[in-house]
């Protein structure tokens, strides 16, 4: 998925990560992974992410996410 935000300001992305407890979950913003482990079964990332459009995706033990910022 492409997010984006405002292109006069940085942003703080919000991604609510569902997967199993226990699990190691990734969020992958650009490229570059930000790992964590899930305590209860739906867990938010917030990652800070430079202005402009952004490639979002998620992996590990992760099923899927939402996230804060529109798609563009």
């Amino acid at each position: 998925m492409r997010s984006g935000s405002p292109p006069s300001r940085a942003a703080l992305l919000d991604v609510y990560v569902e997967g199993k407890p226990n699990s190691t979950l990734a969020v992958i913003v650009d490229g570059k992974r930000f790992d964590t482990l899930a305590v209860d079964p739906v867990e938010r990332v917030q990652l800070a992410v430079a202005p402009g459009k952004h490639t979002v995706q998620i992996g590990g033990g992760a099923t899927r996410g939402f996230t804060s910022l529109t798609p563009s």
